[in-house]
């Protein structure tokens, strides 16, 4: 496993254990009746909808988007290691308009005592609320359409934000 396959792997884990351990596959609570089920995450709505490739060409280049601008930007803080874990959105079964979106991060940083060799660990999870209005497809498409500008650069649909923009609210 590489040094970045592991350090993702040990922030999804922080992440897990920082909100109280996973949700059930689908990330449908156990009080939701999934047949009666309003809303759905994007991914699921959009394997439904023969998007499920765009949909992962999307959330690639949101977090390529975000690694590339990382280190001049929201990564020169104290949390230099800081990941994108997961862009998530809630997506409306009958319409497939969003609902809601949240792009979460985590990161850390290590004090080390030089007296005892003890660490103590800094740890930062963040939830980037995204402002994105309108059809998932749109979401999708708009996120992932041919051009010299990067997803985490276009303008959000049913927004006058990017990612970026929004990011900048809310990272450290």
């Amino acid at each position: 496993m590489s040094r970045t396959s592991s350090l993702a792997a040990a922030l999804v884990m922080f992440a897990l254990a920082a909100c109280g351990g996973a949700q059930p596959s689908g990330n449908v609570s156990d009080q939701d009746d999934v047949t009666a089920a309003k809303f759905v995450n994007l991914e699921d709505w959009a394997s439904d909808n023969g998007l499920q490739g765009p949909y992962f060409d999307m959330r690639d280049a949101l977090t390529s988007g975000f690694n590339q601008i990382c280190g001049d930007t929201f990564c020169g803080s104290d949390y230099s290691n800081m990941q994108a874990l997961s862009f998530r959105c809630s997506v409306e079964v009958k319409t497939g308009n969003i609902g809601q979106c949240f792009w979460i991060f985590a990161g850390s940083y290590e004090d080390i005592a030089k007296t005892t060799g003890g660490v103590t660990v800094h740890q930062m999870f963040k939830k980037c609320a995204m402002p994105v209005k309108g059809s998932a497809k749109t979401l999708i498409t708009t996120l992932t359409a041919a051009g010299t500008t990067n997803a985490i650069r276009r303008v959000l649909p049913g927004s006058t934000q990017t990612a970026y923009d929004a990011l900048g609210g809310c990272l450290p």
